[in-house]
């Protein structure tokens, strides 16, 4: 039998995943290379663009992600797809918004944020001063290359947390002719399910107009896709957007349904500062004015903590569809299976995040309070819990132990990767 301790839990996860509506993979089967192709050309005729067509093809039939790749390899340049010409007015039906409307009727879901050890938020900042003695302070970027490498150290020390669950996949979901102008774009992957996807445009959003609109489309878009490539797999879980100019940051929320239109919302942060505003865009301020680097450093703490949360969020996610898979390959009454190895192991990487992430979190509540020694403990908990050991300037991870009360050592399909510094010897690098 099951242990006790993992029932109720597995109960609960169940029936809240069977509640949930997945994307329809039902649609008429297409089975053939040629077929495909066809389709998806008649429909650019009706949908007046290869980008609309593509995602409405998604939502209408039935096909294998490698047919699809073949064909856009194929059709090359004739397509020519860049997810950046999608319009808001276009794609709005596609989640149920009226384009007429601005998206001002869009639903939210909250933010939180998940505090981060102060080293480590410190060397974020020292990588960043890194990127500007190569690539110059932001106002000078003239590429969003230049602009997305300035802002790599935030996701490169937030991922490493989680010693290698996460990996960076920087490439189109969609390889091929699939272009991405004027954009760049990082796919984060855990366990073989996209679970975030980053979105850096060289435009400014702004505070309103088409521009804004159309990097909302854009993000609808990425969003979509990845939940199809998903799908694929057999994964049902959020996708989670980051859409950023290199000065506001914005937090978008993709859920797929049996049929669009699909759930799509907007991140709010409920500041727990005076005067308590209800947040979506968060600004970090010029750096050209040399006065403004400590306003700079204090806005970007929030925003590392937000992201982090994401990640959090994604991992939690992912955590949560690998166990309902296990409970549903047994083939097993859920309350009489026999124990399995991978089941139990699942179910503790699940409960260890689920408390982590509430450490992460508690320890913001504390610093908000003041409480500053009672946060910093509670992060250095929360560390734990998710295998991490954080030292001054290096990541060290923990060895495996078959009873290791962490969160990522109980995942039973992790390719734990050994960082190049434990074969560190001085006495050799001193000779090399």
């Amino acid at each position: 039998m099951l242990h006790p301790q993992f029932q109720h839990v597995l109960t609960v996860q169940y029936f809240t995943m069977a509640g949930k509506r997945k994307r329809n993979k039902q649609g008429p089967q297409i089975h053939s290379f040629e077929e495909l192709e066809k389709v998806l050309l008649e429909n650019i005729t009706t949908y007046k663009s290869a980008e609309m067509a593509l995602l409405f093809l998604m939502e209408k039939y039935s096909f294998n992600v490698h047919l699809l790749h073949q064909v856009i390899a194929n059709l090359g340049q004739k397509l020519n797809i860049s997810f950046s010409n999608v319009q808001f007015q276009d794609i709005a039906p596609l989640v149920g918004l009226d384009h007429l409307r601005l998206a001002n009727e869009m639903k939210t879901f909250p933010l939180h944020r998940s505090r981060i050890p102060t080293q480590l938020f410190r060397s974020i900042i020292e990588d960043l001063d890194a990127m500007i003695l190569q690539y110059g302070p932001p106002i000078d970027h003239e590429t969003e290359k230049a602009r997305s490498y300035f802002l790599s150290p935030i996701f490169n020390h937030l991922v490493v947390i989680f010693q290698g669950a996460f990996r960076n996949k920087p490439e189109s979901m969609l390889p091929g002719q699939i272009t991405s102008q004027g954009r760049i774009e990082y796919y984060f992957k855990i366990f073989g399910a996209v679970a975030m996807v980053f979105i850096e445009i060289k435009k400014k959003i702004g505070d309103t107009g088409t521009g804004r609109l159309d990097a909302i489309a854009q993000v609808i878009a990425e969003c979509d896709v990845c939940d199809w490539v998903n799908t694929q797999s057999d994964f049902n879980v959020p996708i989670y957007a980051i859409l950023c100019d290199g000065e506001i940051f914005e937090f978008y929320q993709f859920i797929s349904q049996a049929s669009s239109p699909h759930m799509f919302s907007r991140g709010t942060y409920i500041s727990d500062q005076p005067p308590y505003a209800t947040i979506h865009r968060f600004r970090l301020p010029d750096l050209a004015d040399s006065n403004n680097s400590l306003a700079f450093i204090t806005a970007l703490r929030p925003i590392c903590e937000l992201i982090f949360d994401i990640f959090l969020l994604g991992y939690f996610s992912v955590l949560e569809a690998h166990c309902n898979h296990s409970i549903q390959v047994s083939g097993a009454d859920i309350l009489g299976m026999q124990e399995s190895d991978n089941l139990v192991a699942w179910v503790n990487s699940y409960n260890k995040a689920a408390c982590a992430r509430n450490r992460f979190r508690g320890a913001r509540e504390a610093c908000a309070k003041g409480q500053i020694i009672a946060s910093n403990l509670k992060v250095e908990s929360a560390m734990e819990s998710l295998e991490e050991r954080y030292g001054f300037r290096f990541y060290y991870a923990m060895e495996s132990h078959h009873h290791s009360p962490y969160s990522i050592s109980h995942v039973p399909i992790m390719d734990r990767v050994q960082p190049i510094i434990h074969d560190w010897d001085i006495d050799q690098v001193e000779m090399a």
